[in-house]
């Protein structure tokens, strides 16, 4: 499936851990980074949630807190699996495209068969 370009998929919930996880590592490596450059403590959270999404599971919902980097107080989404259990995570939001998987360092869940890719 495809938005304007980009692909969009859904994925099983240890792949959609997975993808909430990473976001998190990507947003202690930027406070990391604010902080070596002398970012006073008390304005870490602010600098990193105006960078990256917040992503974080509330029960079985992903929860997408993308207010301070979109300035729309409004900008919660909430991503809930579909009839089978799967994620669109971001899908037409994050500019996710399709990769060879013997390119990736590492992949979460199974591929599928070529035939249903």
């Amino acid at each position: 499936m495809g938005w304007n370009g980009w692909a969009v998929f859904s994925c099983t919930r240890p792949v959609a851990e997975e993808i909430v996880a990473d976001q998190q590592r990507h947003r202690d490596q930027h406070r990391h980074h604010l902080r070596e450059q002398g970012v006073p403590a008390d304005d870490l959270d602010r600098r990193v949630d105006e960078a990256l999404a917040d992503l974080s599971f509330d029960g079985d919902v992903i929860i997408a807190d993308q207010r301070a980097l979109s300035g729309d107080p409004d900008a919660i989404d909430r991503i809930t699996p579909d009839s089978d259990g799967r994620y669109v995570v971001m899908g037409r939001t994050w500019c996710w495209e399709a990769v060879d998987p013997y390119a990736c360092d590492r992949i979460i869940g199974d591929l599928p068969h070529p035939d249903q890719a």
